[in-house]
């Protein structure tokens, strides 16, 4: 893995011309739970939005229905208020996508 050697997980995707976003943020719009977690316990900034939309972690995992992404990242401490830059959270992210058990994650996503 990258971070093994040395890379940095707080560096944007954006800044090539990707879709934007930290590390946390891309495994977070994949679903990758166990790097989720290993960023996580890394020290990875868990409410860092990327650039274009302000999306954080939370709001791609809801925007995407990763449910299991979803919880781990509350847990973790997201906070399910933040708003992007058309004042959506990550609960109304969710249910713009017809992603409902997202919807009725427990803490308020």
């Amino acid at each position: 893995m990258l971070l093994l050697k040395g890379a940095n997980m707080h560096f944007n995707a954006f800044d090539l011309g990707g879709e934007g976003g930290t590390a946390l943020i891309q495994a977070a719009r994949n679903g990758h739970n166990d790097v989720l977690q290993k960023l996580l316990n890394d020290g990875a900034e868990i409410n860092t939005t990327e650039l274009m939309f302000h999306h954080s972690a939370l709001m791609v995992a809801a925007l995407n229905g990763h449910l299991k992404s979803v919880k781990l990242l509350l847990n973790a401490g997201a906070d399910p208020m933040l708003k992007d830059t058309s004042q959506r959270t990550a609960s109304l992210l969710a249910a713009t996508n017809k992603h409902l058990s997202v919807v009725k994650a427990p803490s308020g996503c």
